[in-house]
């Protein structure tokens, strides 16, 4: 069962606060973060 957590994204001096599903038993080989469009162009990514 996946946890909603708040959390506050940074990339290059910009900060959006989002809420994260964490907990959902996703596995990879690195460290990931997936956001939606809307947010990776607030964050200029």
């Amino acid at each position: 069962m996946g946890v909603r957590v708040r959390i506050e994204v940074k990339y290059r001096g910009k900060n959006v606060g989002v809420t994260a599903l964490v907990s959902t038993g996703f596995e990879g080989d690195v460290p990931e973060i997936l956001i939606p469009i809307l947010i990776a162009e607030r964050l200029g990514v």
